[in-house]
């Protein structure tokens, strides 16, 4: 049985209620439609039987659940999350797709690489050559990421202000550390030998009940603590309603303008 967006979206939401961190309660409540997007496009792709996903998150977890017959393999950086994964039936590779890696090649029907191209200290194009070694022949890479030439960032250039997040200190991982517009995607994505079957910028991120409830995590320096600064709160909250109508009109007439994208991607057989 192939996955259903209701019967993933139950059980997310039901570990979303039973959280205990807040950092993550707000993270997967303000993604969750990027969550939902995902599963959507995977229901109307070929069902895949071995799925790989780049960065270890509950997704693949969650995923395991709903498809216990579904081979699931996860990678990430360290071992954190090695055994929680393991102990959900998620195979646990431990890598970094900037190098060869360790999970089998020719293998998957299916590699999902959500949010991590933009987070790369290095050479996407290495990383997309790595996962489609990975793939199986006819095999599909599904990739989301931020959309450098979202509306929000095209205001913030004429007001002189960069469009992406400021760089941490050398010690600290994270942040994006390049952005990416869908014809670059496309374009390293064509050289990488993929067949773009689908994708473009997408609206998972362009909701009016996200705009309000979203907003950035920040680590601060001193500390290194994550706090969540939600974008309108308190008397904000109409000016909020106002920016996340006009934003969402804008965004379903001109799609170049959206949050998001999405891309499917197979490789030759």
């Amino acid at each position: 049985m192939h996955i259903q967006s209701a019967q993933f979206l139950a059980i997310f939401d039901q570990d979303m209620r039973g959280d205990t961190d807040l950092h993550d309660k707000v993270y997967y409540t303000v993604t969750r439609p990027k969550f939902q997007a995902l599963v959507e496009t995977m229901a109307a792709l070929p069902e895949p039987q071995t799925v790989l996903e780049i960065g270890t998150s509950r997704f693949s977890r969650q995923l395991k659940r709903a498809c216990p017959h579904w081979e699931v393999h996860t990678l990430d950086l360290g071992p954190s999350q090695r055994e929680v994964s393991e102990a959900a039936g998620v195979t646990f590779h431990c890598g970094n797709i900037l190098e060869p890696l360790p999970a089998p090649r020719d293998y998957y029907d299916l590699i999902i690489f959500s949010e991590v191209i933009e987070h790369l200290q290095g050479n996407p194009r290495r990383a997309l050559r790595h996962l489609r070694e990975c793939l199986r022949p006819g095999g599909r890479l599904l990739l989301t990421t931020p959309n450098l030439s979202r509306l929000i960032n095209r205001v913030k250039l004429l007001l002189g202000r960069s469009p992406v997040p400021e760089i941490g200190p050398p010690e600290w991982w994270g942040g994006h550390m390049r952005e990416y517009t869908f014809p670059e995607i496309r374009n390293m994505l064509s050289r990488e030998n993929f067949i773009l079957e689908l994708g473009g910028p997408h609206m998972y991120w362009d909701g009016i009940d996200f705009y309000l409830k979203s907003g950035p995590f920040e680590r601060k320096e001193d500390s290194g603590k994550v706090e969540f600064q939600r974008r309108f709160g308190g008397w904000k909250m109409p000016i909020g309603l106002v920016y996340a109508l006009l934003t969402n009109r804008i965004a379903q007439w001109i799609p170049s303008l959206r949050h998001g994208m999405l891309v499917v991607a197979r490789r030759p057989v």
